[in-house]
């Protein structure tokens, strides 16, 4: 099978200097008390890469003795003192989270801001927004959700909107009708903007008294999915009008817990596993070198391993720590190979791709194949639709089309 150019990736704009052919260190830098000899020692490395370098923590902790969790810290310092300037983007159209380039300078906010613009621009990409305004209500965010903030019962929402109205209106039901259209208007108008019709208000009157929703429930119901629709790491874009998400089954009840048994929240529920998963310590984690060093005994395959596997992998589930999907990543591997020494005789398993060949390939097809949007670090597995998918396209490659695992043949005879 004939490989496709790789997909367009934003380089990191690193040319911030005065001179770009050697590094120039000012004294104002190295002598800042605001910055720990670690995030200075980071820095100068970074500035010391040629344009067009592509960053991961990974291959920065494999400069130093330093390890990830240290490297992340130090990064974090960089940023605070205007160091450094993280940008994600995401393809215009689809809104699919496409990579995130790094800015970093030796004086503080000189970031070459134009240049990145133009470039995302050029290639029809755009920065994601870190966050979407202030909250309105209680303690809830948007964008990146602050650590130990997963509890749905978190919004305080008994004094939403008391003074609401501008006339009076007779019936309680009408009162909380309009209350959560206002609501909506407020938090959800840049999804769809809603009109205060008969119909939607009989809709909203008919689940809180035939189904006995709760007013705040509902609320509750609106927040969780704007909080999870903005979140570019969550890959959740299907857009509901206030009607269709108070009438289809698969809307509000996927996204507050109690309202019916089918879904009981699921999607929600989802999102905060994954938001405890991101906000867990590094430090209950494997090394990612220890993991990798135990798994593979020989250096060229550890090297190979760090270069073609973790750091595109990483790219691709740049939510998820580098020590899951490390481990993840050597996972399928041993599948692979136990699943080939089953299967395959060894005359066969010469022939086709190796474990580690198909855990590269695989890795690059995710990657190519922008109909992919919900990335989760359950797709490396082996017996996952999508990696039988594509075990099924890397088998014509092979004169007979087999399957690289199972050795079958899908050539019809």
């Amino acid at each position: 099978m004939e490989r496709t150019k790789p997909a367009f990736k934003i380089p990191d704009a690193i040319n911030c200097t005065t001179e770009n052919n050697f590094t120039l260190i000012p004294n104002d830098m190295l002598r800042n008390p605001k910055l720990s000899a670690k995030a200075k020692g980071i820095l100068c490395l970074l500035l010391s890469n040629k344009e067009g370098w592509y960053s991961h923590v990974i291959t920065i902790s494999n400069m130093m003795a330093d390890g990830e969790t240290a490297v992340r810290s130090g990064l974090s310092e960089l940023e605070k003192q205007k160091y450094l300037l993280r940008i994600k983007y995401r393809d215009k159209l689809t809104k699919q989270y496409k990579g995130m380039v790094w800015c970093y300078t030796d004086t503080p906010e000189n970031f070459l801001l134009n240049e990145v613009y133009s470039l995302l621009e050029k290639h029809n990409l755009e920065e994601i927004k870190p966050t979407y305004g202030k909250p309105t209500y209680g303690e809830a965010t948007y964008g990146k959700p602050q650590a130990n903030n997963t509890n749905i019962n978190n919004t305080n929402f008994k004094n939403i909107n008391k003074n609401i109205f501008t006339n009076s209106q007779n019936n309680k039901k009408d009162k909380e009708s309009f209350i959560i259209y206002k609501y909506w208007i407020k938090k959800a108008s840049h999804i769809s903007k809603a009109q205060y019709t008969q119909n939607l208000e009989k809709k909203i009157k008919s689940k809180l008294s035939k189904l006995k929703w709760q007013r705040n429930t509902i609320l509750q119901g609106i927040n969780n999915y704007i909080k999870i629709h903005v979140d570019p790491k969550f890959y959740y874009q299907h857009s509901f009008t206030l009607h269709s998400f108070i009438e289809q089954g698969n809307g509000i009840p996927r996204f507050v817990e109690g309202l019916d048994e089918k879904y009981n929240g699921d999607i929600w529920q989802n999102y905060c596993r994954e938001i405890k998963q991101e906000n867990k310590l590094f430090t209950n984690e494997i090394p990612v070198q220890t993991q990798i060093q135990n798994y593979f005994d020989n250096d060229v395959l550890i090297k190979a391993f760090q270069n073609k596997c973790l750091a595109p992998a990483a790219d691709l589930f740049s939510n998820i720590s580098e020590s899951e999907i490390t481990s993840a990543l050597l996972k399928l591997h041993d599948q692979i190979d136990k699943k080939q020494n089953k299967n395959l005789s060894a005359n066969i398993r010469s022939l086709l791709p190796s474990p580690f060949d198909l855990l590269i390939g695989y890795i690059d097809w995710i990657t190519k194949n922008d109909w992919i949007t919900n990335l989760t670090i359950n797709m490396i597995d082996s017996t996952h639709s999508l990696f039988l998918k594509y075990c099924r396209e890397a088998a014509a490659a092979d004169n007979l089309e087999r399957d690289p695992i199972t050795g079958k043949s899908y050539i019809r005879t």
